[in-house]
């Protein structure tokens, strides 16, 4: 058996202000785990080494009951349960603070009114701020009212003779991530912790109180408390049963014969008894002792792509009997990895970086796992192979997309115009002279994972001239002999076009200047056909722009309708 360190726990009791038996209830009846069920309020200190709350219960006081035989049950307090983790970070303390049973209807003979409304039962932190808190119950209807529901959060107290329910003191409800709340309606007994009805309403037993589950914690809290009838019950999780009989000639005899809400349900009380008293119920696990480690004798040598070390590790510092293991993570570097957890292995990694190597030990009967600082090992970047520039040529009008060939890994290719026979203009990738000739570029490809940074040596790049092109197109319906018809020249760069009918220029439709900007550069000319029958017309297109290819001509073949009527155009 390993030796102890400094002790940092001794019991489930750690911690607690009060360990008595009328404080708290210590449950180990879970592995590994101490539940804790405080009856009444105290400061918690948090033991060393517990770090959450694993669950948690919280119910308010529950509501006395109204007196005489109009009263009503009191209502069950409001219910809180958590069954997630809730993190103990920032806190040193927790203070616990015990919600009261509602005090009865009767005041003194023949002087009854309503029952009191439960107290909340609440968690505060070490500075007393609130953690979570849930409401008291309502107090059951006397003679002639209910106590308000924004006076309480839990379940509304038992009606009065002939009164309705009324609902749970919504008005006060404080959502709260991760807990769930309970709360139901008061009136005749229902479901979920109403309080007991009086005489004249549908019912008189007191609701049943929420029943836990899905959790660890078993039990039923808040049960709502019976109205006035001998007939009456409380409702299951500590509600109080009612006063049998119709006689209320003194405090004493009528008192006697009913209950008070059970302690430490949250049960409100039947008519004229008091409430029961709320509870706190945490739990939370065991820790086990804390130990070191720490990782020696790791090689630091640097290497370049591919990356591949051997090395040799070993450890000290820990005290428990738990394996020890090694593992490799990654730094700046990616899918770092070990070729065996044994003292001596071989770390790889995809990429240049850091790779970080560390040890763990595991937990053992005593011990806490425990991990060490990492260690870390460094790759190198290796340099690219040679990078060109592999487009040299292209024409005036359309941009060249430059490309390369060589260099090495996944890093971003950038390009850098320098001068040249004509002015270029460089937007990303694409290249565009301002006239025929020459432009010097050169390309830089990035460093990434693998690599580092390259720039390739400046080349040159042709430009020749562009070419262009024109289309013909004719207005709307049909082409018709010795009636006018607009034809129309798209052309793809500014320029004169000359427009002819079977090769031969058409009257005043020679070197018309082109209007518009692209893509709508047109000419037109005005064609009043002479013949009938199929006739070719073209355009020919000479740019204005002397960097394009001198002409360029397109033709349609079309047909010339007969006319019919009388001579147009």
């Amino acid at each position: 058996m390993p030796a102890f360190g400094a002790v940092k726990w001794t019991s489930c009791t750690s911690g607690l202000a009060d360990a008595t038996a009328t404080a708290v209830t210590v449950d180990v009846s879970v592995s590994g785990k101490c539940i804790i069920t405080f009856k009444i309020g105290q400061t918690f200190t948090i033991p060393v080494g517990v770090i959450s709350i694993e669950e948690a219960l919280i119910v308010g006081g529950g509501g006395g009951g109204g007196f005489n035989n109009n009263g009503g049950g009191g209502g069950g307090g409001e219910v809180k349960y958590r069954k997630t983790s809730l993190s103990l970070s920032g806190y040193t303390q927790l203070k616990i603070t015990i919600g009261t049973g509602g005090l009865d209807g009767w005041k003194a003979t023949n002087d009854w009114t309503l029952g009191e409304n439960g107290s909340p039962s609440f968690l505060t932190d070490q500075s007393d701020n609130l953690i979570i808190k849930a409401g008291g119950g309502g107090g059951g209807c006397g003679a002639s009212n209910y106590q308000l529901p924004s006076s309480f959060s839990g379940s509304a107290g038992g009606a009065c003779s002939g009164g309705t329910s009324r609902a749970a003191g919504d008005a006060l409800i404080d959502p709260t991530a991760g807990w769930e709340r309970y709360a139901k309606a008061g009136g005749p007994g229902s479901a979920g912790g109403g309080g007991g009805a009086g005489v004249a309403a549908t019912g008189v037993n007191g609701g049943n109180g929420i029943s836990l589950s899905g959790g660890t914690f078993t039990g039923t809290y808040a049960g709502g408390g019976g109205g006035w009838s001998s007939g009456a019950t409380g409702g299951l999780g500590g509600g109080g049963t009612p006063i049998s009989g119709s006689g209320y000639a003194s405090a004493g005899a009528d008192r006697a014969n009913g209950t008070d809400g059970t302690a430490n349900t949250g049960g409100g009380g039947g008519a004229a008894k008091w409430g029961g008293s709320g509870v706190v119920k945490l739990m939370y696990a065991i820790p086990n002792y804390n130990q070191t480690i720490t990782l020696n004798s790791i090689g630091t040598s640097s290497k370049t792509h591919p990356y591949s070390q051997a090395l040799s590790m070993n450890t000290s510092g820990s005290v428990g009997s738990g394996a020890i293991t090694y593992s490799v993570s990654n730094g700046t570097a990616t899918s770092c990895a070990l070729s065996s957890s044994s003292d001596t292995a071989t770390i790889t990694a995809s990429t240049s970086g850091t790779c970080l190597v560390s040890a763990t030990i595991a937990a053992d009967a005593y011990y806490n796992a425990a991990t060490s600082s990492a260690l870390t090992f460094t790759f190198s970047k290796a340099n690219q192979s040679t990078l060109a520039i592999s487009s040299t040529s292209g024409n005036f009008g359309t941009p060249l997309t430059l490309t390369t060939s060589g260099g090495s890994g996944t890093g971003t290719v950038t390009y850098s115009y320098a001068a040249g026979t004509t002015t270029c203009t460089l937007v990303s990738a694409a290249l565009s002279p301002a006239a025929t000739g020459t432009c010097l570029v050169s390309a830089t490809k990035a460093t990434d994972d693998n690599y580092n940074l390259l720039v390739s040596d400046t080349a040159t790049v042709t430009f020749a001239a562009g070419s262009t092109t024109a289309s013909i197109s004719l207005a709307g319906g049909t082409l018709t002999f010795r009636q006018t018809k607009l034809v129309t020249a798209l052309a793809s760069v500014a320029g004169k076009a000359t427009f002819r009918v079977n090769n031969k220029i058409l009257p005043g439709c020679k070197n018309k200047s082109t209007t518009g900007s692209s893509p709508n550069i047109i000419a037109t000319c005005s064609y009043r056909p002479s013949t009938r029958g199929y006739v070719t017309i073209s355009v020919t297109l000479n740019p204005t722009n002397p960097s394009y290819i001198g002409t360029v001509s397109t033709s349609d073949t079309y047909f010339v309708y007969v006319r019919s009527g009388a001579r147009g155009g």
